[in-house]
């Protein structure tokens, strides 16, 4: 008989809907070490012993705390009716034992999902990975580690209730000094404006309003999210929330180094300065006006800086969000993994938000898309204008997302041969005519044109407009 546990998640948006799927894979992978397990003869279980999915129980009582740490690690069996130094106390699963452990699977909260049966002379309980973490038994949190199940200290309980997203940082509420003793009035009245949002309210309740701002005995206080986007000094209270720009000559010298602090709406206001002044930009000109281009789109830039302050983990405070401009890439990286149950190829289109009120408040400034398509945006963007895809990947407890620049070598290996003989041309023949180039190259005007326009492409050239007469030069 199988107990499920209680609020599990529903299928209503995508997010619920690939944790489910997910987690139906590691159902398949547990009734598949099930029966791996019913294959082992008593002898072979007494031999290999007790271990991170095994434990042996004399007697079926006070299962609670095997039950929880099984539930809140991966999953696994217990074996009633063989003592911890392998003697056989042989036991039947009769209706009244069967209703006692499913008594005490009951009284876990939420209850895990157990599979009782049985094994020769053995009652086997299969405890399922519990998919809405930390259970907790009457006694406590419990938590399989090695062959033992260890009681989880406050500090353990809080580290595991943040890595299964049951505790919010931006949600928590800042109560060493009251909201008006904190207050940036003149970043809450330009976020008013950002976010197009009604004067007629005052700042406080516009804060309550907005989730920022929480009342404890008629006192109100910021939360951590109302403390990083609207106090005078946010660094003074964290200051690990910052952002450090690097302008690296190689991978291993650093030409610029900048690191800014501030509410996070003027950090990334001040960091994406810095990232497009220090990359290369060309000019164009199809009308009688001059105009530069960055050689990455601002849109693609932008996402990737405000994605890596938006879903960095805060609770983090040894490292901050870096942004290294390198000669061929450029690297945002942030701390705070993607998420343990949503593979890091399937990011694109999924809204995972680490930071929900902060995620909010950049959206309302219109900084960032709510249905979570800003990687899909970067990504359609990328591949219209020819550009490498970006690459995302996890390293330890950060998360890189990387740009390749379109330096020298990377435009040659996309160039025909004979485009790159034109690039051996002397400085005399620009500005050319499309005539002019297919007379060089003795082929038509129209396979002339056709290697121009990938050219124009690539930002190589531009195009010079004279009335009827267009000329093109090197970018």
């Amino acid at each position: 008989m199988m107990l499920r546990g209680q609020g599990s998640v529903g299928p209503q948006d995508s997010l619920s809907e690939m944790i489910l799927a997910i987690f139906s894979i590691y159902n398949f992978r547990y009734y598949r070490y099930i029966a791996s397990m019913a294959k082992l003869t008593i002898a072979q279980l007494v031999q290999e012993g007790e271990g991170y999915l095994v434990e042996f129980k004399e007697s079926p009582a006070h299962l609670e705390k095997e039950m929880t740490a099984f539930a809140n690690a991966n999953g696994g069996t217990i074996y009633i009716g063989i003592s911890d130094r392998g003697k056989i106390v042989p036991i039947a699963l009769t209706n009244r034992l069967r209703a006692q452990i499913q008594a005490a699977a009951r009284s876990c909260e939420p209850p895990p999902g157990v599979q009782l049966g049985s094994h020769g002379p053995l009652i086997a309980v299969h405890v399922q990975e519990s998919s809405d973490k930390p259970v907790r038994a009457p006694n406590g949190f419990f938590l399989r580690i090695g062959a033992s199940s260890q009681k989880l200290t406050r500090n353990e309980i809080f580290a595991f209730a943040v890595k299964e997203a049951k505790i919010l940082f931006d949600t928590q509420l800042y109560v060493e000094h009251p909201a008006n003793e904190l207050l940036n009035i003149r970043q809450l009245e330009h976020f008013r404006d950002q976010a197009r949002l009604e004067i007629n309210v005052d700042n406080l309740t516009l804060l309550e309003n907005l989730g920022c701002l929480k009342r404890q005995k008629q006192t109100p206080y910021l939360t951590y999210a109302g403390i990083l986007l609207f106090s005078q000094d946010p660094q003074k209270i964290f200051p690990h929330a910052i952002i450090t720009m690097l302008h690296m000559e190689d991978v291993a010298t650093i030409a610029e180094q900048k690191i800014f602090g501030g509410t996070l709406l003027h950090q990334v206001e001040q960091a994406f300065r810095f990232l497009t002044t220090h990359l290369r930009s060309h000019p164009s000109i199809e009308t009688l006006r001059r105009s530069e281009h960055l050689e990455l789109p601002e849109s693609v830039l932008r996402e990737l800086l405000v994605n890596a302050v938006v879903h960095r983990d805060y609770f983090e405070r040894s490292a901050d969000v870096t942004v290294k401009i390198l000669p061929d890439s450029i690297e945002f990286s942030n701390p705070g993994r993607v998420s343990d149950h949503i593979p890091l190829d399937a990011v694109y289109g999924k809204s995972y938000r680490r930071n929900p009120m902060i995620a909010d408040l950049f959206y309302r400034a219109r900084y960032i898309e709510r249905a979570g398509t800003g990687l899909l945006r970067v990504k359609k963007v990328l591949n219209d204008l020819g550009l490498p895809d970006l690459r995302i990947e996890e390293e330890g407890p950060f998360v890189i997302a990387t740009l390749t620049r379109r330096t020298g070598a990377f435009i040659r290996a996309e160039l025909t041969d004979r485009q790159q003989q034109f690039m051996q041309m002397p400085s005399t023949f620009f500005p050319f005519s499309a005539a002019a180039y297919a007379r060089h190259f003795c082929i038509s005007e129209r396979a002339a044109r056709l290697d121009i326009k990938s050219l124009v492409q690539k930002k190589i050239l531009i195009t010079i407009r004279h009335g009827r007469h267009i000329r093109y030069a090197l970018a």
